[in-house]
């Protein structure tokens, strides 16, 4: 007699938990590789805006600085005069 055609089919067991059950590996190494380069981007992005941030503070202050010493020389002209 020949085997029966019943049998339920070999499935492979999925350990893996999440929305990646069932992706193949070519497309879990790309959303690795994007995350990866996502945060990278991210960091860069924000050690970018402290630096320019920073500059621009000190920017200004120094600007502050020269303005105020043209104001206060020029109220020492008038009172002298």
């Amino acid at each position: 007699m020949a085997p029966s055609s019943t049998a339920p089919p070999t499935e492979v067991p999925d350990d893996e938990p999440g929305f990646a059950r069932g992706l193949s590996i070519r497309v879990k190494l790309f959303l690795f590789v994007e995350g990866l380069l996502a945060i990278a981007t991210i960091a860069y992005s924000i050690a970018t805006y402290r630096e320019m941030r920073g500059s621009a503070i000190a920017a200004a202050s120094t600007r502050i600085e020269g303005i105020a010493t043209q104001w206060a020389t020029l109220f020492d002209l008038g009172r002298d005069g």
